[in-house]
């Protein structure tokens, strides 16, 4: 049996990130990640293997009717190329889409993302620190959150929302410091 924990505690503040944020975030993930050439060559010779070998194979099952091996292996070179550009390319850029929201709780604080969900008791909070960062539209507000077991977690504000975030998380006895 599943039992499911249900949270009726009141949203104290919820907010979300702003674009130019997320366009920063994807920045600094493309400069951090430095996509070497190798690495693309390597998929798309990996992919290609993988198709023509599925194209061998299917040569010897009398059910099968494979294709000519001139539109096999055209195939498998669009497929393939198209595979590498979406492992590469196209998936970050649409995680870099997807907004944060923060949730502001009496005992937590819960940041929804693309790639889940994180919770975080104010319990576990070391350091909350508001800094500003450098964006297309000028400086932007950042809320890092500093946790025993994760370093680092970056938030986005709008610049007007700052005073209410460091009121409302000041209220839950969390000590905000603006550098």
């Amino acid at each position: 049996m599943i039992k499911f924990k249900l949270s009726h505690q009141k949203k104290l503040l919820k907010w979300q990130e702003p674009k130019t944020v997320r366009q920063w975030r994807y920045k600094q993930f493309k400069e951090e990640r430095k996509i070497k050439p190798r690495s693309v060559a390597f998929s798309f010779i990996f992919l290609n293997g993988i198709f023509m070998l599925r194209w061998f194979v299917a040569r010897f099952n009398p059910k099968d009717n494979p294709l000519p091996l001139k539109d096999a292996l055209l195939l498998t070179l669009c497929g393939s190329a198209f595979m590498t550009f979406l492992l590469f390319w196209l998936i970050p850029w649409m995680y870099s889409l997807a907004p944060y929201t923060a949730v502001l709780y009496a005992d937590k604080i819960k940041i929804m993302r693309a790639e889940g969900a994180v919770e975080i008791k104010t319990s576990d909070i070391t350091e909350c620190v508001i800094t500003s960062v450098m964006t297309n539209d000028g400086a932007m507000p950042l809320l890092v959150i500093n946790t025993s077991k994760k370093a680092g977690i970056n938030l986005g504000i709008q610049p007007e929302m700052v005073s209410e975030v460091t009121n409302t998380l000041a209220s839950i006895g969390v000590t905000v410091t603006r550098v």
